[in-house]
C-alpha cells in the first residue's frame, strides 16, 4: 500500500485520491483506489504483463565517477516485446478493448514507432489482431521494429500521408470492411489519461451506489 494524495480532474470530472493498492488476480492486476472519504473506488482489471515492479539497480561505476548514487528503474525487462514504458498504458487501453468485444486492434505512428511494435505484441498475446496502419515516414525498410513486426506475423500498412486524421478514417474504412469489432488506439497510445479517467468514473459511480 502507498499512500498520497493529488487530484486528477479532466472535462469537469475531479477525484480526490486517499490511497492506492494494487492486488494480483491470475494473470491480471486489479487497481483500488481510496478517495478522500475513504471509500473504495474499484477499478477494472488490467493484464498483467510486465515484472512487477521493475527492479531499479544501482549503477556502482557511474555513481563512483560521479561520487554519488545513481540508481536505474529497468524497464527494459517488463517482461514483453523489448520492454519499455509504453507497456504501461497499454495494461489499460488493451484491457478495455477486451472489455468492449474487440477482435481487432488498430494503432499507428512512425515506421519505427515502438508504441505500434508493442502494441502488436501485446495484443496478439491477448488473442486480438493488431493492424498497424503507419505514415510512410522514415525507415520503412525490414529493419528495427519493422523486423519485429515482421517476426510478429503483424498486419502493417503503410500510408503517405502527414495527417493522423487520414489514418484514422482508414482505420475506420478498413474495419467496416471486415465487419470485425474494431478498437482503435491513437498514436502513442495518448487516450490511455482518459481512459483512466473513464474507469476512475465508474468504480466511483458503483462505490457510491452500493454506499
Amino acid at each position: 500500500l502507498s499512500s498520497f494524495n493529488f487530484s486528477l480532474s479532466t472535462r469537469g470530472f475531479a477525484t480526490r485520491l486517499f490511497a492506492h493498492c494494487r492486488f494480483s488476480c491470475g494473470d491480471n492486476l486489479i487497481y483500488c483506489l481510496i478517495n478522500e472519504n475513504r471509500k473504495i473506488c474499484r477499478i477494472s482489471p488490467v493484464f498483467r504483463w510486465r515484472c512487477c515492479p521493475p527492479p531499479i539497480q544501482k549503477l556502482e561505476n557511474i555513481s563512483r565517477l560521479l561520487n554519488t548514487n545513481v540508481y536505474i528503474k529497468r524497464d527494459d525487462l517488463t517482461g514483453i516485446g523489448l520492454g519499455g514504458n509504453k507497456v504501461r498504458k497499454l495494461e489499460f487501453l488493451l484491457a478495455d478493448a477486451k472489455r468492449k468485444g474487440a477482435e481487432v486492434v488498430f494503432t499507428t505512428g512512425g515506421a519505427q514507432s515502438n508504441h505500434a511494435m508493442l502494441t502488436a505484441a501485446c495484443a496478439k498475446k491477448l488473442g486480438m489482431e493488431p493492424i498497424l496502419i503507419l505514415k510512410k515516414r522514415g525507415v520503412t525498410e525490414r529493419k528495427g521494429n519493422q523486423l519485429l513486426e515482421y517476426l510478429m506475423d503483424t498486419d502493417v500498412r503503410f500510408m503517405d500521408t502527414d495527417s493522423y486524421d487520414d489514418i484514422y478514417a482508414e482505420m475506420d474504412r478498413v474495419s467496416k470492411a471486415s465487419g470485425k469489432k474494431y478498437y482503435k488506439i491513437p498514436c502513442g497510445g495518448s487516450n490511455a489519461g482518459v481512459e483512466l479517467v473513464s474507469v476512475l468514473h465508474r468504480g466511483e459511480s458503483e462505490a457510491s451506489d452500493h454506499a
